[in-house]
């Protein structure tokens, strides 16, 4: 199976961080691709290790979440969480010094793309109606995915051309997850469509369930 990786958004006890100064994205827009308009769907996820230089950041980030995620879709870790994570997605990108006082958290910068995703079956919403020139062969929105699980086997972390911001997992991350407790993970399930509901319905499915939650919970180590 493949999950779509997001922070819980819905319920506070899950803040995430934010980046100070960062009005116009300047800070975020370092993850995406800086080459989209020339190269389309052949981009490139930038590597930011050489030269990182950590910002500064805010948020009322509780010390037992782990995952109080940049923007959505830039992830970041508690450092048990990380450890826990790691054996899985070292090779899936890199990790990236983010020294703050609500605890040892760290950024994962996520450079594995796969082009998974199998266009024909696949349901995409593009800008015009249909493709064009101007969506550079990404999609305004996916309805719904069908990927080519020959592409993915052993891939347990990865984005994909068609969504240069969207961070996909798989089976094993999500069971690791599961197995460890770790808390703060959203986890929407977009493939395979085997239960007669779209991915949007397990989404409003699974955000019922985090808004229900009361309190966090010391993990036990």
């Amino acid at each position: 199976m493949i999950y779509w990786l997001n922070g819980i958004l819905e319920n506070l006890l899950f803040d995430g961080f934010v980046f100070e100064d960062d009005d116009e994205g300047q800070i975020s827009d370092v993850f995406y691709p800086e080459n989209i308009r020339t190269v389309k769907r052949n981009w490139t996820a930038p590597k930011l290790a050489d030269r990182w230089s950590p910002p500064a950041v805010f948020g009322n980030v509780h010390v037992w979440n782990d995952y109080p995620c940049f923007d959505r879709n830039i992830p970041v870790f508690s450092r048990r969480a990380f450890e826990i994570l790691e054996p899985l997605i070292a090779d899936c990108g890199e990790p990236l010094p983010l020294p703050v006082s609500a605890g040892d958290f760290l950024i994962f910068n996520v450079t594995r793309v796969v082009d998974a995703i199998n266009r024909e079956k696949s349901e995409f919403e593009w800008t015009g109606g249909k493709e064009g020139p101007s969506d550079l062969g990404m999609p305004m929105s996916i309805e719904r995915y069908e990927f080519f699980a020959t592409e993915l086997s052993d891939v347990p972390m990865f984005k994909v051309p068609e969504d240069p911001t969207c961070i996909f997992v798989n089976q094993a991350f999500f069971d690791r997850v599961e197995k460890h407790k770790l808390q703060g993970f959203h986890l929407v399930k977009v493939w395979p469509n085997d239960d007669g509901k779209t991915w949007r319905e397990r989404e409003d499915e699974l955000c019922d369930k985090e808004v229900k939650i009361k309190s966090l919970k010391k993990p036990i180590v």
